[in-house]
């Protein structure tokens, strides 16, 4: 039997409820930080408007509060939705809009994290992008899985050869679909985020209304099989 807070954060995804409405581009997206295949970084941010046609900004859900059940504002405030999050890392790493991504647009969505322009984006400069200007969750731990991981702690992240990488060449579905991956193992990794973390609360709304994101198959699977929020950190 399904958990009232999962009937209630489904009825917010089945209304499409937003806190912001959906116009204009976007002006980047991350990509590093962390440990492992995905690390830590991604490659959105932002508030405030969507993307017409690609990312609509809308429908995403609201937090629930898990003593009253109802809708938490704080736990969002200021973040916009999910999908004009991504949208503003599509504008980034598909600069051309040609539903691919490049090296060189790679390189240059570096550059907005590298604030001394040393060839280096240390977890210092990821977290100021990440979470302080792009408002997504330190618990999002979201560096793609072409930035290999480096055990180098004063430069985990070197970024200099895709500035002329014209073979590197991804298509925005799986650019799209990898950092929703992402989120996914992380809002399975630990449940109690579906309440206390923006972007896991935000998924399942994003994942029904968004136009971009819920046509990719990660999302599709999302959707048919999605977390159930609980008050506790998921064991193990």
């Amino acid at each position: 039997m399904m958990s009232p807070v999962f009937l209630l954060l489904l009825s917010l995804a089945a209304t499409g409820c937003s806190a912001f409405g959906g116009m204009g581009r976007f002006h980047h997206n991350p990509m590093f930080g962390g440990m492992g295949r995905f690390g830590g970084m991604g490659r959105f941010g932002g508030l405030g408007q969507g993307f017409p046609g690609r990312f609509g900004g809308q429908g995403q859900g609201t937090s629930a509060g898990p003593a009253t059940g109802r809708a938490s504002a704080d736990v969002c405030s200021g973040k916009g939705t999910l999908g004009q999050r991504f949208a503003v890392n599509v504008a980034v790493n598909d600069a051309n809009n040609d539903g691919f991504v490049t090296g060189p647009e790679v390189y240059n969505d570096s550059l907005l994290y590298d604030t001394n322009r040393d060839g280096c984006i240390t977890q210092a400069e990821w977290g100021r992008r990440w979470i302080g200007e792009l408002h997504f969750s330190k618990e999002y731990d979201n560096r793609p899985a072409f930035m290999a991981p480096s055990n180098d702690t004063a430069c985990p992240i070197r970024y200099a050869s895709f500035q002329n990488d014209t073979s590197f060449r991804m298509s925005l579905d799986t650019f799209i679909g990898e950092n929703l991956q992402v989120l996914v193992n992380t809002c399975q990794g630990d449940n109690s985020l579906l309440i206390s973390n923006c972007d896991c609360l935000q998924l399942l709304g994003a994942c029904v209304n968004d136009v971009s994101l819920s046509a990719n198959s990660v999302c599709k699977a999302y959707v048919a099989q999605p977390v159930n929020a609980t008050t506790t950190a998921a064991q193990g």
